[in-house]
């Protein structure tokens, strides 16, 4: 038997590194994934079993992020976040930044 061929359409010259440049910041990754898992969470598409599957992803990095926070030393500015965060959302910014 022969060399297996299969790969000789790969060209060793293509420059596939670009799929691993994302240029978003991270709190954009994270925000773009979580909105992707609501999005499925959401679509009239998905039966009870994948929606929940979905959500269940969301609910574990919320339980991940909280045991991170606690672990995490405590600022004095803290209270202005929270309190910022609090005013974003009386104005409608329901991811707590300013538009």
């Amino acid at each position: 038997m022969g060399d297996d061929h299969t790969t000789d359409w790969l060209d060793d010259d293509i420059d596939y590194e670009w799929l691993d440049r994302d240029t978003r910041d991270p709190n954009e990754i994270l925000k773009d994934h979580i909105g992707m898992l609501v999005q499925e969470c959401q679509s009239g598409f998905n039966d009870g079993g994948t929606a929940a599957h979905y959500k269940k992803q969301i609910y574990q990095m919320k339980c991940w992020i909280d045991e991170i926070y606690a672990m995490l030393p405590v600022f004095d500015d803290e209270k202005d976040w929270e309190k910022e965060r609090v005013f974003d959302k009386l104005k409608g910014s329901d991811d707590g930044r300013k538009k």
